[in-house]
């Protein structure tokens, strides 16, 4: 069986697995300010225009078509 996948940390089964568990984390009010205050001290540099994990463009007229 041969696994492929664009999402960078997912390209053994196991690393997949653990992945889809982050999904079954709650995060409260506290975990998300706290988490909202460290990234917005981040400054974006450079064109951030393609999702890493879907290779979709975050440009919303790219999606257009």
């Amino acid at each position: 069986m041969t696994l492929s996948s664009q999402c960078p940390g997912a390209t053994k089964l196991h690393r997949l697995k653990e992945n889809v568990g982050a999904a079954a984390v709650e995060l409260t009010p506290d975990d998300l300010s706290g988490i909202d205050g460290v990234v917005s001290k981040i400054a974006v540099q450079g064109p951030a225009t393609r999702n890493i994990c879907s290779g979709s463009s975050a440009e919303p007229e790219d999606q257009l078509g």
